[in-house]
């Protein structure tokens, strides 16, 4: 059941914080997939939702001490997405707007330089092509599930 939040737990399944909201006092709306930050902390996409409605749709990264912080904005429903292998990167699924974007990872975790990466189409798939999962691959490459 999606119920807006998120659960930190210890090693041993022992739940440590449970997050109902951002650091703009905002319930969270979809979390949906996760990416570790190899800092004890991760990112987590917020889809928001479905079409028609407005394009509210987030990325936070919740630090190891479950300080819930808002990084990108104005995301057409977030979905996957994942670190490259440096931690430098951040890939997300935009899902309704067909399209894979990129960001650049601070050292403090915040996001900066938002831009289109890919375009499913570009890739031959019709312009219907819903990206929902994406992870990178052993080889590096990223994999991008419909």
């Amino acid at each position: 059941m999606d119920d807006g939040t998120i659960v930190l737990t210890d090693k041993a399944g022992k739940t440590k914080v449970v997050v109902d909201h951002d650091d703009e006092g905002n319930k969270l709306l979809g979390p949906n997939d996760i990416a570790l930050d190899g800092k004890g902390g991760a990112y987590l996409s917020l889809s928001g939702p479905w079409e028609p409605e407005p394009i509210v749709g987030k990325i936070v990264h919740v630090s190891a001490d479950g300080k819930v912080k808002v990084v990108a904005k104005d995301i057409h429903y977030a979905n996957g997405l994942t670190l490259s292998k440096d931690g430098k990167l951040l890939y997300v699924n935009e899902s309704e707007a067909n399209r894979l974007i990129q960001f650049n990872v601070a050292d403090d975790a915040t996001l900066t330089e938002r831009k289109l990466f890919l375009r499913l189409y570009e890739l031959g798939e019709p312009p219907s092509a819903y990206p929902d999962g994406v992870k990178l691959g052993p080889d590096g490459n990223l994999y991008i599930g419909e």
